[in-house]
């Protein structure tokens, strides 16, 4: 079996996401493990979320969805309340939400998704499936 240890983002930020990631982050158990001016991280169910400060000389730059890379990281949890409350946390914060919390029934049945994006423009996506198949 083969599992992911960590996500790691990279921030231009490193104060402005860190907060932004300890909203989003708590709903799904996560506390902050580790606090410096370089690195964060979070610790929870796996995986382990690392966030880095980014080099100066990248801070200009945004994450692109469609660029090749990265489309989107999606957490999976276990209720629709958890789902709603990560968007909530995420609508204080006035980060830019893409779809606000509902079915997409093309997708599976029952699935209950939000979207969003971080303060960096990474998409993310928090989840429940009432009966994963896979």
């Amino acid at each position: 079996m083969t599992n992911i240890h960590h996500l790691a983002f990279t921030a231009s930020n490193i104060k402005i996401s860190s907060t932004f990631y300890d909203a989003v982050l708590e709903p799904l158990g996560y506390k902050r493990h580790l606090t410096k001016d370089t690195i964060c991280t979070w610790l929870g169910e796996m995986p382990e979320i690392l966030l880095y400060a980014s080099r100066p000389e990248g801070r200009q730059s945004t994450h692109e969805t469609y660029a090749p890379g990265i489309h989107h990281i999606s957490f999976q949890v276990k209720d629709r309340d958890t789902v709603n409350a990560v968007f909530e946390a995420v609508k204080k914060l006035r980060a830019h939400i893409l779809d606000e919390p509902r079915e997409y029934p093309n997708y599976s049945e029952g699935y209950f998704a939000v979207f969003f994006l971080d303060p960096d423009g990474v998409k993310l996506e928090v989840v429940h499936i009432p009966n994963p198949t896979s």
